[in-house]
């Protein structure tokens, strides 16, 4: 991940880059912070560089986000994954870039006073402004818990949004947009159904915004649209693609149902895809992912809401990361996931084809 210095750049360097290194056989990791030369390089990795104080988790989700107070870049680094094989516990951590001109690269990494929270598996972490007073703010998936906001306040701190209910637990992923149109953020989720190992359906709901805290109603009147998926719901983003101003809905879909398929969790065995060698050779293909996405378009019509097109693009893989790419109408689609090789893909709309 790269962090933008607003500005602060030092005149040897651009931009510092955050990575994730891993201790072999021990279940977590370590941090790595490398340097962006003006001529795009990278100069060798730096040490003592603030972020490499404690080993935590190798698989983590890493957010940017800027500090009310001053101005200076945070950065969050969100665990993702089982508890450390080390027996101790994960730990949700904050960071501020400091500029320092007596050290070599001229910055390091401070602890923070933002979320430092123990415990919890994130499934997703985002920046987001919960109550449009210019701050960024923060959303947390837990697995198998309740998802969390955290607000950030005028002097930097940030204080957590208690949720309650059935609805609130177990979600994979989650953005904060206005869907309904009536200018207050909206919250989209997709279900943690459709595993192997959870035999819950998946979805995708819309919980309607309140413009005060907790921000969003969380009741059975306060969802907004819901629909029942046929297979596991890993990933959504908003886009607009029809360029209406109307937001529009990407949900992808995952076949994790599968006993022994190819992107079934715990049952995927390299031997029996591509043979003894460790890495696939560059004519391996990787099974189609078969289960399509579904694109929601924006009606603008209360009594409608939402247009389902189902996407017939067949791309080999199971991964389910999605990115917007330069705009709110082209995406890029990954169907590699956690050491599964799978193909890449940019999807853009042209309003004049329609959807």
């Amino acid at each position: 991940m790269t962090l933008d210095w607003n500005g602060l750049a030092h005149s040897r360097f651009l931009a510092p880059v955050c990575g994730v290194g891993a201790i072999e056989g021990t279940g977590f990791g370590f941090n790595e912070v490398y340097v962006v030369q003006p001529d795009g390089s990278l100069v060798k990795k730096l040490r003592k560089h603030g972020l490499n104080r404690w080993p935590t988790m190798r698989n983590r989700i890493m957010i940017k986000l800027t500090a009310a107070d001053d101005g200076l870049p945070l950065i969050m680094l969100a665990t993702l994954g089982t508890r450390r094989d080390d027996g101790q516990s994960n730990v949700h951590r904050m960071f501020k870039l400091i500029p320092d001109d007596s050290r070599r690269h001229g910055f390091f990494f401070k602890p923070h006073k933002g979320p430092w929270t123990r415990y919890t598996e994130a499934q997703c972490a985002h920046k987001i402004d919960v109550n449009d007073d210019g701050l960024d703010d923060i959303i947390l998936c837990q697995d198998k818990k309740v998802g969390r906001i955290y607000v950030q306040h005028p002097n930097s701190t940030f204080s957590m949004i208690r949720w309650n209910g059935k609805r609130t637990k177990d979600w994979r992923e989650a953005r904060v947009a206005d869907v309904t149109g009536d200018g207050l953020p909206d919250l989209i989720v997709v279900g943690n159904g459709g595993r192997i190992n959870n035999q819950k359906p998946s979805y995708v709901r819309v919980f309607s915004g309140t413009g005060v805290s907790p921000y969003f109603d969380f009741t059975r009147k306060g969802i907004w649209f819901e629909r029942e998926m046929p297979f596991a719901t890993p990933n959504v983003e908003i886009l607009d693609i029809n360029h209406d101003g109307i937001a529009d809905i990407y949900v992808v879909q995952a076949d994790e149902m599968t006993e022994g398929g190819f992107c079934t969790p715990g049952k995927f065995e390299k031997r029996d895809w591509w043979g003894a060698s460790p890495d696939p050779s560059p004519e391996f293909v990787p099974p189609p992912d078969l289960a399509n996405d579904l694109l929601l378009v924006g009606t603008g019509d209360d009594s409608t809401k939402m247009k389902e097109v189902w996407m017939d693009h067949v791309v080999p893989g199971c991964g389910s990361l999605i990115e917007p790419f330069g705009n709110n109408y082209t995406m890029i689609l990954s169907e590699g996931s956690m050491g599964r090789p799978g193909y890449s893909v940019l999807l853009q709309w042209f309003p004049e084809r329609g959807a």
